[in-house]
């Protein structure tokens, strides 16, 4: 199977719950995420704007160690590229993106932003953390023979933070940095060096 190829809108990355589900499925080879500098940097505004007591300088070295882990996952996209598109202005930039990275889909919470007949040219689509999730896990097999891997309760998660996505919480687990997947048989491992565990344990908003 094809590696999935995600560009995330910036209301993805603007939940910590939403990041901290999604990019443990990216790490462990489920799909390859992209985002724009311009992409985090209005993540990090409209936190800012929204909940005005959080530190900016930890919101950055969220954003930060997101770019550490995921060192492929930042790009830059040719402003002309961004005229061609014919989505929402307020998101031309997201869909370019995506047209620029190779993406597939467009993971975002706005789909009236990206309406069909204007992705359809690009051969992409719009989907919401919650599709991509309950329309990808059923590929999936999943290895539970490395030590690391570990899953927790749905019940667990809502006690210790918001879940973003009651759909997805309702029907499935959540699982750790390190854990081990199959996809149709194929072995993806996740990173090893941690990384990626440092993305979850560091982030700061709730």
């Amino acid at each position: 199977m094809t590696q999935l190829v995600v560009l995330l809108d910036s209301d993805v990355v603007y939940g910590v719950s939403s990041t901290d589900f999604l990019l443990p499925l990216g790490q462990a080879g489920l799909f390859r995420p992209h985002w724009t500098d311009r992409i985090t940097s209005d993540a990090i505004r409209n936190l800012v704007s929204n909940r005005p007591e959080l530190d900016l300088a930890l919101l950055q070295r969220r954003v930060d160690m997101m770019n550490r882990a995921f060192p492929d996952a930042r790009i830059k996209v040719p402003r002309a590229l961004e005229h061609k598109m014919t989505n929402h202005p307020g998101d031309r930039h997201v869909l370019a993106a995506a047209v620029h990275a190779g993406a597939s889909i467009v993971l975002t919470k706005n789909l009236r932003h990206f309406p069909r007949r204007a992705l359809a040219p690009w051969g992409i689509e719009a989907l919401t953390p919650d599709h991509l999730v309950l329309r990808y896990i059923p590929l999936m097999q999943i290895s539970s023979s490395r030590p690391s891997f570990q899953w927790l309760h749905a019940s667990t998660i809502r006690r210790e933070r918001p879940a973003t996505s009651p759909k997805i919480f309702g029907r499935f687990f959540l699982f750790r940095w390190g854990s081990s997947l199959n996809m149709r048989g194929s072995h993806r491992p996740g990173r090893s060096d941690g990384s990626g565990q440092e993305v979850l344990r560091h982030s700061q908003v709730r």
